[in-house]
């Protein structure tokens, strides 16, 4: 049974990880992805619930340094910074289109893509994939650059290139705040500022 369980477990990763991308983005029209999100994250939040050694109250702390919510707010305008660029340089015509000309809808995603989106992100690809999968791989390395891609490929369904690449070092990011603090807030708080900072410039 030990032997076997490490292979189901793999499965069962990719399954999650993998398969369900690629058949949202096969079947799935996308005003069902955010529902469907939902029904996983409820799902996901059940099992960590339930997962020995697990304890969702602790992962909900704020208690982080100060030291440590400086340097992500720093590299946080950074990233801005080079996206305003980037995007002046390749299309200006793009730049902080949402605000200007749908002001009320930017405002709503500003209020809402946190805890729709972000938030059963958080549960799936942070909490369940450190508690149960993270192990599967070879080091901690490892099972980061792992869980940076599958981030990234969850954006699969949105068949948007820029979607996947950008995503890639923010799951990278996201995961190491994660890790390095134990805090699904402030994975959540970094996550939805960069993806408000997307929607915004």
């Amino acid at each position: 049974m030990r032997q076997i369980l490490p292979y189901y477990r793999v499965a069962e990763c990719a399954a999650l990880y993998a398969g369900v991308p690629l058949l949202l983005t096969c079947l799935a029209p996308p005003g069902l992805l955010i529902p469907i999100l939902w029904v996983v994250g409820t799902a996901v939040f059940g099992v960590l619930a339930r997962m020995p050694g697990v304890e969702l109250r602790r992962l909900h702390h704020l208690r982080i340094p100060a030291r440590q919510l400086g340097w992500i707010v720093v590299r946080w305008l950074l990233a801005c910074i080079a996206l305003i660029l980037l995007l002046y340089l390749l299309n200006p015509a793009l730049l902080f289109r949402l605000p200007v000309q749908q002001p009320r809808l930017w405002l709503l995603v500003m209020l809402f893509y946190p805890v729709i989106s972000v938030y059963p992100q958080t549960l799936i690809y942070r909490a369940l994939f450190d508690a149960r999968y993270a192990a599967l791989f070879s080091s901690a390395h490892v099972s980061l650059l792992v869980g940076a891609c599958l981030f990234s490929l969850a954006h699969l369904p949105f068949q948007n290139l820029w979607a996947l690449a950008l995503t890639l070092p923010g799951g990278y990011l996201f995961l190491s705040t994660y890790r390095s603090t134990g805090s699904i807030v402030l994975s959540a708080v970094e996550h939805a500022l960069y993806g408000n900072a997307l929607f915004t410039i």
